[in-house]
């Protein structure tokens, strides 16, 4: 008995119901055996995205800059309270940090106001309507503006480096004027919404150092009549006496009821600044202008991706369709075949029209 002959023995022995295990050399049988059907899948697929690609609006997009100014010396409260040693109030805001801008710049507030004020085209070109421009179809005006959100959303990238604390904005569209106004409108807001914030801020400061500027101005008044009062009533005081160690004890109150009064006072008229200050909090690094070229259509990555999606696609339906075929007898003869298909594929690749044309029989 030669070698072949024991290993099919062996192999009818082990599988007695019938049943064959897919081999290694049986798999890529199949996929010979169906490989005009896998080559029209490659193919057709890669045909498809690649047109599509082609036939695709362009994109243009422009590039935005921009890093927050942060306050010198944080709030008039948290210098106050430092100067008492007091901290931890105020110490960092978290409106300053960039990753709060990445977060601002596509959140709802943000985008539906720029959706529904729409934006103007630099050098007078108009005001232009994204809703419009999106080609939205629907007639709900509610679900219009939710699905123009949603396109704007799509169409920003934002990136924050972490040591220089410069945001990055990337704004595409299918114009390079209309990139570059939304860029534009976007860091308006973004500057309304901190000036606002601050205002705001420096609002409740000042109301609050004005209560506090009362209440210490009436403990300072009553620090120096209770020592005008003693002085008067002590003319001469001995040295290392209880009456100048009073005397030393009323001098510090009144001077540090001073030193609170002073800096309530310069804390008070610099939150009564800042609650008019309209001076731009946005340091812009790159300014949004039109692009000079569109964006790439990545034409060859998609084709080369789709050829291998389809290749993928038509592998899993040569294995289905060699499924429902009936199965081969012996081993040797999975072989033969194997030997046989290897070489017409060989010959194909050299006539690559022989194959397409061979999927109709």
């Amino acid at each position: 008995m030669t070698q072949d002959q024991q290993v099919m023995v062996r192999d009818d022995a082990l599988e007695p119901d019938g049943k064959r295990e897919v081999s290694l050399i049986s798999l890529l049988t199949m996929l010979l055996r169906r490989r005009a059907l896998i080559a029209w899948c490659a193919l057709l697929t890669a045909v498809v995205f690649t047109g599509l690609a082609l036939i695709g609006d362009r994109t243009w997009t422009t590039v935005v800059s921009f890093f927050p100014a942060g306050k010198k010396s944080g709030t008039n409260l948290s210098a106050l309270a430092a100067q008492f040693g007091v901290g931890g109030i105020g110490a960092a805001d978290a409106n300053e940090s960039p990753n709060f801008y990445a977060d601002l710049v596509k959140s709802r507030a943000i985008l539906s106001t720029v959706i529904d004020s729409g934006v103007n085209l630099p050098g007078g070109g108009g005001k232009v309507d994204l809703v419009t421009e999106y080609k939205i179809k629907s007639t709900n005006p509610a679900l219009r503006r939710e699905m123009a959100t949603r396109k704007l959303n799509g169409n920003i990238a934002v990136a924050t480096n972490v040591k220089t604390g410069v945001v990055t904005m990337r704004v595409s569209s299918t114009s390079a004027q209309l990139s570059s106004a939304i860029g534009l409108r976007l860091l308006d807001l973004l500057n309304k919404f901190n000036l606002d914030t601050r205002r705001s801020q420096a609002s409740a400061e000042r109301k609050f150092t004005e209560e506090r500027l009362a209440l210490v101005q009436a403990d300072l008044r009553r620090a120096e009549d209770a020592l005008q009062g003693f002085l008067q009533e002590n003319r001469v005081i001995a040295p290392f006496s209880a009456t100048q160690a009073r005397r030393d004890r009323l001098e510090r109150e009144v001077n540090m009821q001073q030193d609170l009064f002073t800096n309530l006072a310069k804390a008070f008229e610099q939150a009564k600044i800042d609650e008019v200050r309209d001076t731009p909090v946005i340091t812009v690094v790159e300014r949004p202008e039109p692009p000079a070229r569109p964006d790439t259509r990545g034409v060859a990555t998609k084709g080369i991706s789709s050829l291998i999606g389809g290749f993928v696609l038509g592998c899993f339906l040569a294995i289905v369709l060699e499924g429902f075929s009936t199965p081969t007898g012996g081993r040797s003869g999975e072989q033969d075949e194997f030997h046989r298909l290897g070489r017409a594929t060989l010959r194909d690749f050299m006539r690559p029209w022989r194959l397409l044309r061979s999927v109709k029989a």
